[in-house]
């Protein structure tokens, strides 16, 4: 998640559309990017619980936010998360160990 190429994306877009978005191009990018988020996230929950999780205990999710894993994990793609999705990812990305396998 950490090489996934967000400032290339940005860059592209501002050289397309040095102008401004329209209404729908901004929403498309928005739907875009939080579904982004979304698998980025994903995948830093993968990584701890399948390559990191057993080398270290920082590499551990913090007892608080084991449910927000498992809100996560049950969660498929969708075009619009609730308030609960949205606090799960905060959460977790506060986390020690989602910020020490990003970095």
């Amino acid at each position: 998640a950490g090489e996934s190429g967000k400032s290339t994306i940005f860059k592209q877009i501002v050289s397309m559309c040095g102008d401004g978005f329209t209404y729908e191009e901004r929403a498309c990018y928005t739907r875009y990017i939080k579904s982004h988020i979304f698998w980025s996230m994903k995948e830093l929950l993968y990584q701890i619980e399948n390559v990191y999780g057993t080398k270290d205990a920082k590499y551990r999710i913090s007892k608080e936010n084991e449910e927000f894993v498992t809100i996560i994990n049950e969660l498929k793609n969708q075009e619009k998360y609730s308030p609960e999705v949205v606090k799960a990812i905060q959460n977790l990305w506060k986390d020690k160990a989602v910020q020490a396998v990003f970095d």
